[in-house]
Parts: structure tokens; sequence; C-alpha cells
């Protein structure tokens, strides 16, 4: 239904979003699926975080792995995560969750000791 909205040219972000993420669970590596994820992602001024998401998940799944890296970048941006290299990251990671995580984690390997 999607692809009919946007061959009328009717389509908006959301619809190109939508083709985009169903291509990356159907496994369709095509430039039909980069195609859409670009567009919903530049489809205005400031594209949604979850736009941005899809398309740095469609550019990882098709190899595009520098582009991936710095749509993420960009993502972590519109969060607020502003200048997200290396200190930028370790911060996200930590307002995430992940340092907890990994002190579970050693918890449970402990306890299995």
């Amino acid at each position: 239904m999607r692809r009919y909205v946007i061959d009328l040219g009717k389509g908006d972000e959301d619809d190109y979003n939508q083709i985009a993420w169903e291509g990356l669970f159907r496994d369709e590596r095509t430039a039909q699926t980069v195609e859409a994820a670009e567009h919903a992602a530049l489809f205005r001024n400031q594209p949604s975080r979850g736009h941005l998401h899809t398309l740095a998940a469609v550019y990882a799944d098709v190899g595009r792995v520098v582009e991936a890296r710095q749509t993420l970048i960009e993502e972590l941006d519109a969060r607020g995560f502003a200048g997200a290299g290396t200190a930028g990251m370790a911060g996200y990671r930590e307002a995430r969750g992940t340092v907890r995580g990994q002190r579970a984690c050693a918890g449970c390997l402990s306890a299995r000791d």
C-alpha cells in the first residue's frame, strides 16, 4: 500500500521509512531500500531520530559502514549527545546503562563460580 502511495507522488517520510524498514527485515539489500531510507531521512530539514536510525541500519546492512557510523552520530546528536565522538559515545553508553549492564554481567559471572 505504501509503495502505491509513493508511486502516486503522495508519500511522506513515514511511507519511505516503512519501505526501508521492511526491506531490512525482508533481507532486501537493494538500491530501492537504500533510496527509500535516504529519502525518508532527507524529506525534512530536521530528520526524525527514527528515520536516521533506519538509514544507519540500512547503510550497515549494505556494507556502507562509514556512512552508517556517521548517521548514528547524527542520531545521537539529535538526542542531545552533541559531539558524539569518543567522549560523547562514552557518555551515551553510560547514559544508556552499558556500564551498569557490564557490572550486572560481572555479578552473573561471579555468581556461577
